[in-house]
């Protein structure tokens, strides 16, 4: 840990401490959580700022109690799922030997979806910082999820949208329960603001030879070619639903003229990402497309930047905004934990945990969830890829709340 690192979660530290409104009730014991990140392979870049984010809510954590003389300890195992559901079930099962009922992640919905059901079986708690996927919302289930789900996510897709003066979209995605899901309803929820859905292109990307997308990029030039003599090309937009894999997608459309004329929109899976703004060809094409994608926005503005500023520094890159939901659900676990008197089973950390929240101040703003343990609300950002010097960044261009799109002062704001 660098010295920065460590004097930033002192200062984060003060700010969790005067938020505290009660002494939080503690057993005295050693707790230890885990993680399910993709810390390689598809949304590492998230994976490895989501370990840094958990890193530095440990250190609070135990410097929290340790200030307040009251005997507590907490360590934290971290396993790399590659974003595989199959790898993550096995990590999870790996958690079972060594006493390990309460993990964080895993961040992608097929993952979430495969372990849940054995952490029921298993008397086990998950909380995910990254599944939106609705069909995972269910009552009294041993899941919480702390950004909401889909619903606010693809309204806020298809005002940026119509806003931006689009009327036409051809969507590309992954498949996946939770890629399927969401471009299902960002399609009807674009379609009710009057625009046309001119396609939509599935690829599985464990199956795309080398990861070669020139098919797929085929189809998708034809219907954009199509559509822009109907629309014009300034009203023609992909919609891409992606991971890591989008460098390859921007790479390979580079050269095709059809499709770097007109606007690209992503989704949460590829804000903010740091993979792609280091890729000088992927992050030239991002940028000449004017590419958007949408973070969770949550911003608590005496704690947000505190610990953004940290895992900037750590990371040497910006991190991606739902690294710092982990930062939170790693804070709740862990208040949780400590605050439960028995930890043989999920039942009482299932209680504990929304009671956590009313003695913990969020990075990222109040939490308040819903009867499936899903966070209910809260804004939507939007982030572009653009240069700063000769730097490819991303920068933060609007924000979404309340139904209301509102654009963000780009000479006042940073990046």
């Amino acid at each position: 840990m660098s010295a920065r690192f460590a004097f930033l979660a002192g200062a984060a530290w003060m700010c969790i401490c005067g938020a505290c409104t009660t002494e939080p009730v503690v057993s005295p014991r050693k707790v230890t959580i885990g993680a399910l990140l993709p810390l390689t392979g598809d949304l590492s870049s998230l994976g490895q700022a989501s370990e840094a984010a958990l890193a530095l809510a440990v250190v609070e954590v135990n410097d929290y109690y340790e200030q307040l003389g009251l005997p507590a300890e907490l360590t934290l195992v971290v396993e790399d799922t590659h974003a595989d559901a199959e790898q993550a079930l096995d990590k999870l099962r790996s958690f079972s030997g060594q006493g390990i009922i309460l993990g964080i992640g895993p961040l992608t919905d097929e993952g979430f979806a495969r372990c849940l059901p054995y952490a029921e079986r298993t008397n086990r708690l998950l909380v995910s910082p990254f599944s939106t996927a609705p069909s995972l919302a269910a009552a009294d289930d041993n899941g919480f999820r702390l950004v909401p789900d889909d619903a606010i996510w693809v309204q806020a897709m298809a005002d940026a949208m119509h806003q931006d003066g689009i009327d036409a979209i051809a969507i590309m995605h992954r498949s996946g329960t939770g890629a399927d899901e969401l471009t299902q309803s960002v399609a009807s929820a674009f379609a009710d603001t009057g625009g046309s859905i001119i396609g939509n292109i599935t690829y599985d990307p464990s199956t795309v030879p080398g990861t070669d997308f020139r098919d797929e990029l085929d189809e998708l030039e034809q219907l954009v070619s199509d559509a822009t003599n109907d629309f014009g090309t300034a009203g023609v937009a992909v919609q891409l639903v992606s991971f890591d894999e989008a460098i390859q997608i921007f790479k390979q459309a580079d050269s095709r003229s059809t499709l770097s004329a007109v606007r690209w929109y992503g989704a949460a899976g590829l804000a903010v990402n740091g993979d792609l703004i280091i890729d000088d060809e992927a992050a030239d094409f991002a940028n000449r497309v004017a590419l958007v994608a949408p973070a969770y926005g949550g911003r608590d503005p005496e704690r947000y930047d505190v610990v953004e500023a940290a895992l900037e520094e750590e990371l040497g890159r910006r991190p991606e905004p739902d690294a710092i939901v982990a930062y939170d659900a790693l804070w709740l676990s862990a208040l949780a934990a400590f605050s439960s008197p028995e930890l043989a089973n999920a039942d009482t950390l299932r209680a504990a945990l929304p009671n956590a929240a009313g003695i913990y101040q969020p990075a990222t703003g109040p939490i308040e969830l819903n009867a499936a343990g899903d966070r209910t609300d809260g804004p939507i950002e939007f982030w572009q890829v653009t240069t700063a010097g000769e730097q490819f960044v991303w920068r933060r261009i609007a924000t979404y709340a309340d139904g209301e799109l509102q654009a963000i002062d780009v000479s006042t704001s940073g990046l």
